[in-house]
């Protein structure tokens, strides 16, 4: 089995021929227009199962048809599951963007290659996302500004950082 990426999960259900309510864990407005096949999974189990129609209501809520899916009641049950794609049906994101989830573990290092912490997650805030680095004193938020974070490099697992004085603490400033 291949890694796989959650997409969405299903927060409730809409009508009675099934249409589930899927909170999208994309920030791509027409993911999941794009998308013929997910796998369904439950805490039963998971299961391949094809998109027959897709409403965005928000940049977070999309309303899914599944082929799979005819009645409330069975979509009901669903309340919970995720939507999953192989990560290898993941569009690369263009040069300089990253996925959040791709970020998460990054060994955080100032400009000398001192490290810092890891990256924990990543919390978007519209123009500029945080960064939330897990350091010996604790969480700190790090702004995801070009002034700040110089370098991005996932095949060496590293988030380079020019801390400004007091953003990491201070022990960790530089």
């Amino acid at each position: 089995m291949s890694e796989r990426v959650i997409v969405g999960t299903v927060r409730r259900t809409r009508g009675l021929k099934g249409e589930l309510v899927v909170e999208s864990h994309s920030d791509l407005p027409d993911r999941f227009e794009q998308l013929a096949k997910v796998y369904l999974v439950t805490e039963t189990g998971e299961r391949p199962v094809t998109i027959r129609s897709v409403r965005a209501q928000s940049q977070s809520e999309v309303w899914v048809r599944l082929d799979e899916i005819s009645d409330r009641e069975e979509a009901m049950s669903l309340r919970g599951a995720t939507l999953e794609i192989d990560e290898a049906d993941r569009p690369q994101p263009p040069p300089g963007a990253y996925y959040y989830d791709q970020l998460e573990g990054l060994k955080v290092v100032d400009l000398t290659g001192r490290v810092l912490g890891t990256v924990s997650h990543v919390i978007p805030r519209g123009t500029q996302d945080l960064y939330a680095v897990t350091t010996e004193q604790g969480e700190v938020l790090v702004p995801g500004t070009a002034a700040i974070v110089k370098k991005i490099d996932l095949e060496a697992g590293l988030l380079v950082l020019d801390p400004p004085d007091g953003l990491l603490g201070d022990d960790l400033a530089h």
